[in-house]
């Protein structure tokens, strides 16, 4: 009896320390999970913090914490499902602090950008805005090629009219915009588009001047090629100095007076090949300064136009 009574005892305890031991397993892995639970949640709640605070810098136009504060981002968080876009935004700082070559490398630096339009367009406009006008003609080509049903690909083509514009090659500049009303009629680049077209038909009429005349006048009359591309204090100078050396030259001459007569001639003739010269460079400034007017007004009309 005593015996039956110890095992009873004996196998009491043993279930005791079993429920015990279950118990408190089952406890231990309420609280490991919680812990992690809230230790996830802390994450998360931390990574929000520092983006919220990265984002307020850069509407506070302070690109360069921004950009400390999403790289910060990415580095402690790498596999966020946003990585992407917070790449996005650094690049975004750069290019919006001025620092082209860096907002370029930093799209580039998007895991798949070439696959995304968004990214695409960003690259070229940031070559527009270093005045790569060829490569960003190039790239935006590219992108009107493989996405011509984009939401963006009016302003492609639009950027396109507006880089040739840039080149001063009016003719195709005027194309584009007229395909961009064509093309897109609903877009928001319709209207200046077709301003941009119309106000282009005038470059053929633009006051110009021919440098091939202009370097014949001069040559005919020292000055008067410069005074014909409208510069006229340059025109009445180099008549004077080319008439007053060449006077010279020939009152030596006369007196035989030749270690005067001959270094005078050589200047004097430096001074006559170099208005002529002038006289071709005075035309192709006085063309280049109607055509950079010209470009002037058309660019105030996108400003206006707000399209950006």
């Amino acid at each position: 009896m005593t015996s039956c009574n110890a095992q009873f005892q004996i196998s009491r305890i043993s279930s005791l320390s079993a429920s015990k031991f279950v118990c408190l397993t089952t406890c231990i892995f309420f609280l490991a999970t919680a812990f992690v639970s809230i230790s996830s949640y802390a994450d998360i709640f931390e990574a929000r913090q520092l983006l919220s605070f990265a984002d307020s810098l850069f509407s506070e136009e302070d690109y360069k914490n921004a950009i400390h504060e999403y790289k910060r981002y990415l580095f402690l968080y790498p596999d966020s499902p946003i990585a992407a876009e917070v790449q996005f935004r650094i690049a975004t700082c750069y290019r919006n602090a001025g620092d082209f070559n860096a907002a370029i490398s930093a799209y580039q630096s998007i895991n798949g950008y070439q696959s995304m339009p968004k990214v695409q367009l960003k690259i070229a406009e940031s070559y527009i805005f270093q005045e790569k006008y060829p490569k960003a003609v190039e790239l935006l080509k590219q992108f009107v090629k493989e996405y011509p049903n984009h939401k963006l690909a009016p302003r492609a083509k639009f950027l396109i009219g507006a880089s040739y514009m840039e080149l001063k090659n009016w003719k195709l500049s005027s194309q584009l915009f007229r395909r961009v009303l064509d093309e897109y009629p609903q877009s928001t680049f319709v209207t200046v588009s077709g301003n941009l077209a119309r106000s282009i038909t005038r470059a053929d009429n633009l006051p110009s001047r021919s440098p091939f005349l202009s370097g014949l006048m001069s040559t005919i009359v020292p000055g008067s090629g410069q005074m014909y591309s409208s510069r006229f204090s340059d025109g009445l100078y180099a008549l004077m100095v080319i008439t007053t050396t060449t006077a010279g030259t020939i009152y030596y001459l006369y007196q035989e007076r030749y270690k005067i007569a001959i270094p005078l001639g050589i200047v004097s003739a430096i001074f006559y090949a170099g208005n002529i010269y002038g006289g071709i460079q005075a035309a192709k400034i006085f063309n280049d300064q109607q055509e950079s007017q010209f470009l002037n007004e058309l660019r105030m009309q996108i400003r206006q136009a707000d399209v950006f």
